[in-house]
């Protein structure tokens, strides 16, 4: 399934990001990159309680203003 996702990623007009367990063989054209969001000070709950929707649209703006390029 990751085989075809990857492939059909060629067309599409945004950048697929796929989540999952790192143990999970990926296809050569897939660029893996790992975060670690969890460590023993922070709990899931914590997490999920944080504005995702607003760090992503703040990352977004920041990259297309090129703000981290300065």
């Amino acid at each position: 399934m990751l085989a075809q996702l990857a492939e059909d990623a060629v067309y599409l007009p945004r950048t697929l990001v796929l989540a999952g367990r790192e143990d999970v063989p990926l296809p050569p054209q897939v660029k893996r990159i790992t975060s670690k969001l969890t460590d023993e000070r922070r709990s899931v709950t914590d997490l999920m309680a944080l504005p995702w929707e607003q760090l992503g649209a703040a990352v977004v703006r920041k990259h297309m203003r090129h703000d981290w390029n300065r």
